[in-house]
Parts: structure tokens; sequence; C-alpha cells
């Protein structure tokens, strides 16, 4: 099992490896930590999809959004 990276400066995990900055101390982090660009433009993408699925199921109540034709 892998570890989770930490901070070089304060040893604190991180939880986001798409910012630059440590959450806990606010050092910037080496590039070495953070995701490459394609992966970042991956999980930016599903995380624009996650928002729309949730405010179609916020408008419409009860519906199944599982496919990505609705949005």
């Amino acid at each position: 099992m892998d570890t989770p990276p930490k901070c070089p400066k304060c040893g604190s995990i991180i939880y986001s490896r798409r910012h630059p900055i440590c959450g806990q101390c606010g050092e910037k982090l080496p590039e070495s930590l953070m995701f490459d660009p394609a992966t970042r433009k991956k999980i930016d993408h599903q995380i624009e999809q996650d928002k729309k699925r949730q405010a179609w199921q916020a408008k419409f109540p009860g519906t199944d959004t599982s496919s990505d034709s609705m949005i």
C-alpha cells in the first residue's frame, strides 16, 4: 500500500495534488508531488461533470443522472 505524499516542510499529508500550495503550512509544493497536467485536466473535467450532475439533481429531484447524455 502506498503512503500518501507529505509536505516536505511540515510533514502534513497532501490531500489535493491539484493545488500547488500545502493546505496546512502554505508552502509551495514541489512539482514532483503534483499531478501531471493531463491528470489534472481529467480530474477537473470529472469535477465539472459532477457539479453539473448535482445541479441537475437539485433541479429535478428523483431523476436518474447515471448517463452523461442528460448533461
